[in-house]
């Protein structure tokens, strides 16, 4: 790693400092969209006024058998009569369109209470009509087609500005006004699809205005004869049963995409500062010079000096010193070679003279160890060397 170890330290900090930062900041925006959204929010767990929480406990109050659905479509029990969506705020997974329009044909009753286009109720066959603005001359009062599911209805206020309409033949609208269907009933093998353009009418603000909680009732509980069937309302597509892990919820976040770019920058940073990410390597180590470039330096230096004489004297110290270390130093004809070498200092001496000299004492420290030497007879140790 470059750089000092505490300026290191104190780059990092600054860089995690920032990123908890802006995390914390992502975060805090996140639960203030959630927050914003919450009133609009059709789940039975919200409070808000755009919630069906108050509609939920409701039909707790009154005795009617009804759970919270937080498991895909495609897990629908069979013996369950009746299913709530009320406008997804997710869209169904692969393979669920087809399992929920399988339970509808097996005799179950889907009430589809959202704002068209939808993905479910183009499944059925439902398509928006044509879009009013709340000051249109069109906006009059619906008008009612007998049956159970408006018995008892003599007043609805939808606020959605959108309509029903289908091409099916089959299809049948209780309720409509000039600009379309309000309450549309589509028989489908031995279930039906019942669908509702306005989520606003069944909220925790709402319901217990005009008759909109008769409605409800007439809706969702008319199939629910004789202690059969429970009443589920969908919870998965609102995000509740699918979060099974911190990464599942961040993975749905928006705060995901700039936490990913934050680990990215991190990790260009972790480059910068020198940060391997495989095996350490051993530091380059500065090649030594040998002995013999010293030798060699030393020779051509004493050659271009003409110092023959500490050449020489550097010699006899060298030789003296290996025969004291190899206890020969009492052999006569060593201390013979050595006194005449060191008598030769002083005087006037080529190359050739230096050589000469060298090689007699060398001569001489190897016949003290018993050594063949080149160009020298081999002669028994004297009776002073140590046996």
């Amino acid at each position: 790693m470059t750089g000092g170890r505490s300026g290191t330290w104190i780059r990092y900090a600054v860089v995690w400092m920032l990123a908890a930062a802006g995390v914390y900041g992502l975060t805090a925006m996140e639960a203030r969209r959630e927050k914003a959204l919450s009133a609009v929010r059709r789940t039975t767990y919200s409070a808000a006024p755009g919630g069906y929480k108050a509609l939920y406990l409701w039909w707790k109050e009154m005795g009617i058998p009804v759970q919270r659905w937080e498991k895909s479509f495609c897990r629908l029990p069979p013996q369950d009569r009746v299913l709530l969506v009320a406008e997804p705020e997710i869209g169904p997974g692969p393979g669920e369109l087809g399992c929920l329009e399988a339970w509808v044909a097996h005799g179950g009753t889907l009430v589809l209470v959202t704002r068209p286009p939808n993905v479910l109720l183009e499944r059925f066959g439902l398509k928006p009509a044509r879009r009013i603005s709340s000051a249109s001359p069109e906006k009059l009062p619906p008008v009612f087609q007998p049956g159970p599911y408006i018995r008892g209805v003599r007043r609805i206020d939808p606020e959605a500005r959108w309509r029903l309409s289908s091409c099916l033949p089959e299809t049948v609208f209780h309720a409509r006004d000039a600009a379309g269907g309000i309450i549309a009933v589509i028989p489908k093998g031995k279930g039906r699809v019942i669908a509702f353009p306005d989520p606003s009418v069944f909220s925790n603000r709402r319901l217990r205005e005009r008759d909109h909680s008769r409605l409800a009732l007439n809706l969702l509980a008319t199939h629910l004869t004789g202690g059969k069937g429970i009443l589920l309302v969908d919870e998965y597509h609102h995000g509740y049963g699918r979060a099974t892990s911190v990464f599942g919820h961040l993975a749905r976040s928006r705060a995901m995409g700039p936490m990913v770019q934050l680990i990215q920058a991190g990790m260009v940073l972790w480059g910068a500062l020198g940060r391997r990410f495989g095996p350490p390597r051993p530091l380059a180590k500065r090649k030594a010079r040998s002995s013999m470039q010293y030798i060699a330096a030393m020779a051509r230096l004493y050659k271009k000096a003409g110092a023959r004489d500490l050449a020489l004297d550097a010699v006899i110290r060298r030789v003296a010193s290996d025969a004291e270390r190899l206890q020969v130093h009492t052999d006569r004809d060593l201390m013979k070679a050595l006194e005449a070498a060191r008598a030769r200092r002083g005087r006037e001496m080529s190359d050739r003279d230096l050589l000469k000299a060298v090689r007699r004492l060398y001569g001489a420290l190897g016949r003290a160890r018993g050594e063949t030497v080149p160009g020298f007879p081999v002669r028994p140790p004297s009776p002073s060397h140590p046996s």
